[in-house]
């Protein structure tokens, strides 16, 4: 994707979120020769519905026709999201379970119109004492358990919206170095006006927040524009800027987060500026799609364990440390992890494993 490319590309996401954002004659001439990628880059990203939507705006209305379907299935999937999170909410609070909505289910409120930010569920967090209280209130209503992970319970409504109960924020996909500050979410969480137990984050937790969740798909093979387009966002808000920048501090990111201001800059605040370093991160989340890709995951884990048969080698024999995250009981008894070597290999030959692995 060259330099002409990308900058009509993001000012069409710009132009979406804001009218500040002005389409130039340039903009239009590179729109009409390459609309079809450009569809296909929105796609990739699931934000085609905002670029439809800027498109709309514009009066492009010949352009627009290609973008109409994801525009109107973002307007649909809002509608099916926004319910399903209030009725949770309802619940849990007839339940008198103090819970915490997250991620998207938040951040689309920031948004100039909430069905502009797009997801895929509805996250909320409970207190761990309180998760099985919490699933029964799911169930009893409704709601069908699907599968467990070491941080949450997915669920189905009848309308097939997928939520998911978490009963921590810390997941052993995530950076090491957030978890201690992760740990203490519900000391940042303040009760929402008029509602005596839902509860929403102090804004420089969320943002921390936010950060290391983006961090943890980064470095699981690059995360979406999204997530970008939601860090310029929350960058546009009233905030204490000493207060984000001493919890991204605390909490090890510092790094990531230089890097993840940088682009967004780039793309969104016409600051663009010569940055080898810039240019592949570009090119890592660009190329990575909405989650990331596999084949960025194993570069960026080649790369940090010594080439490929490093990686192998960190793959087959995980250290302690990962082990411990995917099996608790661990701790008590270390001498166990030869065996749950073994244990965890088995598991992959007979669950399908083995055909992933072989492919990566």
């Amino acid at each position: 994707m060259d330099r002409r490319f990308l900058d009509t590309f993001f000012s069409l996401l710009g132009r979406a979120v804001s009218d500040e954002v002005t389409l130039t004659d340039e903009h239009r001439e590179t729109m009409r020769e390459r609309a079809a990628l450009l569809l296909e880059a929105g796609q990739k990203h699931d934000l085609a519905h905002l670029m439809g939507y800027a498109l709309f705006q514009e009066g492009l209305s010949d352009l627009y026709t290609p973008f109409a379907e994801a525009h109107m299935l973002a307007l649909f999937r809002h509608e099916g999201l926004a319910f399903e999170k209030e009725r949770v909410c309802d619940l849990l609070s007839g339940a008198e379970i103090p819970h915490i909505p997250l991620k998207g289910a938040v951040l689309r409120d920031y948004y100039p119109e909430p069905w502009m930010r797009t997801s895929c569920d509805v996250d909320v967090l409970v207190r761990a004492e309180d998760f099985d209280r919490a699933v029964v209130c799911m169930e009893q209503n409704g709601y069908e358990a699907n599968f467990r992970t070491t941080h949450d319970v997915s669920f189905y409504s009848e309308g097939g919206i997928h939520i998911e109960l978490h009963f921590t924020l810390i997941e052993h996909t995530l950076v090491t170095q957030t978890h201690a500050l992760l740990a203490s979410v519900w000391d940042y969480a303040l009760p929402v006006e008029g509602k005596d137990y839902t509860m929403a984050l102090r804004d420089d937790f969320f943002y921390f927040y936010h950060v290391a969740h983006m961090a943890k798909h980064f470095a699981a093979g690059g995360c979406g524009i999204r997530s970008f387009l939601d860090l310029h966002i929350l960058e546009t808000l009233p905030h204490d800027e000493e207060a984000r920048a001493a919890m991204i501090e605390a909490g090890g990111i510092a790094a990531f987060h230089k890097t993840a201001v940088g682009l967004c800059r780039r793309w969104f605040g016409g600051a663009y500026t010569e940055d080898s370093f810039l240019d592949l991160a570009e090119h890592f989340v660009l190329y990575g799609g909405t989650y990331g890709s596999k084949l960025n995951y194993v570069a960026l884990n080649q790369g940090k364990h010594g080439g490929r048969f490093g990686y192998l080698l960190y793959r087959a024999f995980p250290p302690y440390r990962q082990m411990v995250k995917i099996y608790p009981f661990l701790k008590k008894c270390p001498p166990l992890l030869p065996f749950l070597w073994i244990a965890r290999w088995f598991s992959h030959l007979f669950r399908g494993g083995a055909k992933r692995a072989l492919r990566e």
